[in-house]
């Protein structure tokens, strides 16, 4: 019960005595307000689903998509593509000029088939024809030797005679060895120089096709930031390719929440392209190793039912479904403390024990029942 003291002065008017009315008023309103407020707020717990959920950023991106990029300096001599355009895997999109690549290919072209020429197989031939007639030689000079070798056997002819037969018999059978070894060096060089020659082509013409920047993938060309005429290097990109119907969605996740994430977990998804509607999508793969800048592990979702219209780089809002749980025992978050505990009505602290929470509720699993009173602490 509030009881109002009413003061009267002897000098007071009429205006004067107004005056203190409407101050005394104001002070009946202000201990009413602080007695209602003093009045503290009870709460029980509730038994409901309980959904806990990561939250995360990002932006949609085509499948397969990535920014092209030269191997090599030079100048646009003709692109290829326009924005928009489908293309397939291995289609030229820019080609650079590559004068002085064209000319060592035709150079190491030329050295090549000069490897194959007439002259090359002239050596050849006389080489072989060398190992031929040596070895004619030695086959004569050998049926000489034997038969001079019977003959000395029986005594017959002179030392003399044999040993000259044996002298050219000997001399035959090492020229006949001596021209097969320089055929068989020349072979040998001949396919090494052919050998080294065809790698000098190979690496030639490879050196040529980075000048050609094809596409990696069949898609779509979504960017292309050169014209014919501007120069080109391996740090800058060329274009944007991606696939051309099927869009995935990148997300950071903090690396506080990353462990809690897993492939084939439910993705609720909500873009300002389409503020009324939220897709569903399901966590694809997991980038393994964290943006040392952003503190952020980059994840990648796929659309379950994918919009009908959808572009790169569309803002995105993400909520990882982490687990749920029915009829779990929940309080507001505001009623729990940091250390783990609730305030019962009676103003005693009891220790509880949480399970799943997001930003509005925490699951009590110990500590409090159903029919407990909880007061909001000071503070919260």
């Amino acid at each position: 019960m509030i009881f109002v003291l009413f003061v009267y002065s002897k000098d007071s008017q009429f205006g004067v005595m107004k005056k203190n009315v409407e101050q005394c008023s104001i002070w009946v309103l202000m201990i009413l307000l602080w007695s209602c407020s003093s009045k503290e707020e009870f709460l029980q717990p509730s038994r409901t689903t309980i959904i806990s959920s990561v939250y995360a950023s990002g932006e949609v991106k085509s499948k397969d998509q990535y920014q092209v990029y030269s191997k090599v300096n030079g100048m646009v001599d003709r692109v290829w593509v326009k924005k928009g355009q489908i293309v397939k895997k291995g289609d030229v999109l820019v080609q650079l000029e590559n004068t002085s690549a064209q000319k060592n290919y035709e150079s190491a072209r030329l050295q090549y088939d000069n490897a194959a020429q007439e002259a090359q197989v002239n050596k050849w031939r006389e080489l072989k024809e060398s190992v031929e007639i040596a070895y004619k030689k030695y086959q004569t000079d050998s049926m000489v030797y034997f038969r001079q070798k019977q003959l000395w056997s029986k005594e017959i002819g002179t030392k003399l005679e044999y040993e000259q037969k044996e002298l050219l018999f000997q001399q035959s059978k090492s020229n006949w060895i001596a021209a097969k070894a320089r055929l068989a060096d020349f072979n040998r060089q001949t396919a090494f120089n052919r050998s080294v020659q065809q790698k000098n082509v190979e690496l030639t013409k490879s050196l040529q096709e980075d000048f050609f920047i094809r596409s990696a993938v069949d898609g779509k060309v979504y960017d292309l930031v050169k014209e014919r005429g501007e120069w080109v290097t391996p740090a800058a990109p060329i274009a944007i390719i991606g696939s051309a119907g099927t869009y995935v969605i990148e997300l950071a996740v903090d690396e506080k929440d990353i462990v809690k994430i897993k492939v084939g977990q439910t993705v609720t998804v909500r873009m300002d392209s389409y503020k009324d509607s939220v897709f569903s999508a399901t966590v694809s793969s997991i980038d393994p190793i964290m943006n040392t800048k952003t503190r952020t592990f980059t994840i990648v979702a796929s659309f379950v039912q994918q919009p009908a219209v959808l572009y790169p780089y569309l803002t995105v809002e993400a909520n990882i479904l982490i687990a749920q749980k029915e009829k779990a025992l929940v309080i507001p978050i505001a009623y729990l403390t940091d250390q783990n505990e609730v305030k019962l009505s009676d103003g005693s602290w009891v220790k509880v024990e949480t399970g799943l929470r997001n930003y509005q509720y925490v699951e009590i699993v110990k500590g409090i029942t159903a029919e407990s009173k909880l007061s909001r602490p000071v503070g919260k």
